[in-house]
C-alpha cells in the first residue's frame, strides 16, 4: 500500500473505533478544507479540529458508527468511503445516517474533505 492507502485506513480505523479526534491533527493538512453536504465549509486546521471537538462533544449516546466500505486512488491522490452513525446529541435530536466521504490528499494528509448525506 502508498501513504494515502496507509493514512486513510488509518482514519477508517479511527472512525471505527471512536478516536477521530485522536488522530485528527496527524492526518489532515494544515490547509484542509472539510465542506458538508449543505455546501457549508471549514478551513484550517485548529477550526476544523475545534468544529469536530464541538460535534463529537455533543454526543451524549453512541449507539454505533464507522466505516462501510473505502476506496484509495494513490495516483489521483483521492479517497472514498462510506461511514454511518447511530447517535443522540444532548439537545435530545437522533442520527441514524449514512454519508459518503470523499478525500483529497496532499503530502500524504487530507488537504480536502466533502460530505455527501441526506440531512
Amino acid at each position: 500500500m502508498g501513504v494515502i492507502a496507509d493514512n486513510d485506513a488509518k482514519l477508517n480505523e479511527a472512525l471505527n473505533s471512536g478516536k477521530v479526534l485522536e488522530v485528527f491533527s496527524e492526518l489532515y493538512h494544515p490547509e484542509i478544507t472539510m465542506v458538508e453536504a449543505s455546501g457549508d465549509s471549514t478551513s484550517g486546521l485548529e477550526t476544523c479540529l475545534e468544529r469536530e471537538k464541538q460535534f463529537f462533544g455533543s454526543i451524549t449516546e453512541f449507539r454505533g458508527g464507522g466505516v462501510k466500505d473505502a476506496v484509495v486512488d494513490e495516483d489521483k491522490g483521492i479517497s472514498y468511503n462510506i461511514q454511518w452513525y447511530d447517535c443522540t446529541f444532548a439537545d435530545g435530536r437522533t442520527m441514524n445516517m449514512e454519508e459518503v466521504a470523499v478525500r483529497r490528499w496532499k503530502d500524504g494528509k487530507i488537504i480536502h474533505e466533502r460530505f455527501f448525506y441526506n440531512a
